[in-house]
């Protein structure tokens, strides 16, 4: 896998025209997800739509605007499209959960999804989430526009090792097919930015004490 040199560029000039478009609902996730969630940039039932489609089992709906950049795997380009993230972690490494994970989702102009996943343990504040925090309290569910935020400070690498494998989504509509790539670095992220991240969905609760799951989109 390559990170697409278009990333390196946008850092310089596109990027400064690409804002990310950040939204919560409030409302729990629930059990009754529709089947017309869609990856596809630009469709009715996009990830620009999400956080409409169904205000009773989505919790937040973002995309980024104007050009983001991407990846290439296997000769294929792949736009960046949203992140969210996951407390716990979805995925395991040799039996261990940890506590946060990142999902960064991409796809081609066919619909092809690919996302890339990092791992994140209590620890040194994490750069990313720094940026992103102090806007949870005060978005609410219609969202707000946090201007330029620069992709490339997720701390995405070229030539970082990985895991890859392919799967499906780990969410509605959990659609089959998809490019899994797993970085093996572990990152951290601090006690205090979980728990915000935790807040966010209206829960309080101390981070090490509870094995609920909460997931959300940035």
């Amino acid at each position: 896998m390559s990170l697409n040199s278009s990333f390196l560029h946008i850092l310089l000039g596109c990027l400064l025209l690409s804002s990310l478009i950040f939204t919560v609902n409030s409302n729990a996730l629930g059990a009754e997800y529709e089947s017309s969630f869609s990856y596809v940039l630009g469709a009715e039932n996009g990830p620009h739509k999400w956080g409409k489609l169904n205000r009773n089992s989505d919790l937040c709906g973002s995309a980024w605007t104007g050009d983001a950049g991407g990846i290439t795997i296997k000769g294929s380009e792949h736009k960046l499209l949203q992140c969210h993230c996951h407390i716990p972690a979805e995925h395991t490494v040799n039996g261990v959960r940890f506590d946060t994970e990142l999902h960064v989702v991409h796809n081609t102009s066919a619909g092809n999804v690919a996302v890339l996943s990092i791992l994140y343990k209590i620890g040194e504040p994490d750069f990313f989430f720094s940026k992103i925090i102090p806007y949870l309290k005060s978005i609410g569910t219609e969202g707000a526009n946090l201007g330029a935020i620069d992709p490339w400070s997720i701390g995405l690498s070229a030539k970082a090792d990985y895991y890859r494998y392919y799967g499906s989504l780990t969410t509605p509509p959990c659609t089959e097919n998809v490019t899994w790539t797993i970085f093996k670095t572990v990152r951290t992220a601090s006690a205090e930015q979980v728990r915000a991240l935790r807040d966010a969905l209206d829960d309080v609760s101390d981070i090490s004490s509870s094995l609920d799951k909460y997931d959300f989109l940035l």
